[in-house]
């Protein structure tokens, strides 16, 4: 394991393991097979992002008849592991300082609204956002419930590879080629060819961008 884990955490990873890999198990159910000392987890989704991110192993949810469902893919690590750097509490006062008592999401207020505000990272860990400064703001507990409840409905490992574009029409063209799936190329690929050239995307889009820049006398891709 690349990051320590307590015991909460080692505890739902043996729980994975007991059930074996490719089994999917429910939040209840993941919960019920814990030492008793250890049920009862209001935030069960959480638990299992943060092992994810400790461990790197493959565990990603999908949803069936309205339910969470987790399943250990692999017991083998994948992929880089994401940043477990705890928000300080002077990076923390920053943000909430920032914010000057109003939720960045909604706008609901603490004067006003008495809203409780939290340190929030706007691209997720597990999506290979950091906690630095740039990636943190200030929302409300609720809309950071709802926040982390939508992200988690989403394919983590697609979002994490269209999070390393920092341009939005790349990460739409990810977005837009897991759809299509085209083996060997990306969607950034695509999108910068369409948007340079202003012309349809060839079947092969990587050849078509290598032999552009070469006429240019440019570094190809």
């Amino acid at each position: 394991m690349l990051n320590r884990l307590n015991t909460i955490h080692e505890a739902i990873l043996r729980v994975f393991k007991e059930a074996g890999v490719g089994v999917s198990l429910s939040k209840d159910e993941i919960d019920a097979r814990l030492p008793p000392e250890l049920r009862g987890q209001s935030d069960m989704p959480r638990r299992i992002r943060d092992l994810r991110s400790r461990t790197r192993l493959p565990i990603p949810n999908h949803k069936a008849d309205g339910e969470s469902f987790y399943t250990l893919m692999s017991l083998e690590p994948e992929g880089e592991a994401a940043d477990s750097t705890p928000i300080s509490g002077k990076l923390r006062a920053k943000v909430l300082l920032k914010a000057n008592g109003r939720c960045l999401l909604c706008g609901a207020t603490i004067a006003k609204d008495g809203v409780k505000l939290v340190a929030d990272h706007r691209v997720p860990r597990e999506w290979g956002g950091p906690t630095e400064e740039d990636n943190l703001w200030a929302i409300c507990e609720t809309c950071n419930i709802q926040k982390r409840d939508y992200f988690a409905t989403l394919p983590q490992d697609i979002m994490k590879r269209c999070m390393v574009y920092d341009d939005s029409v790349l990460r739409l063209g990810e977005l837009l080629m897991a759809k299509v799936g085209v083996p060997g190329e990306t969607g950034a690929n695509r999108f910068s060819y369409r948007c340079d050239s202003y012309e349809p995307c060839p079947d092969d889009v990587r050849a078509a961008i290598q032999e552009s820049a070469k006429k240019r006398g440019a570094k190809s891709l």
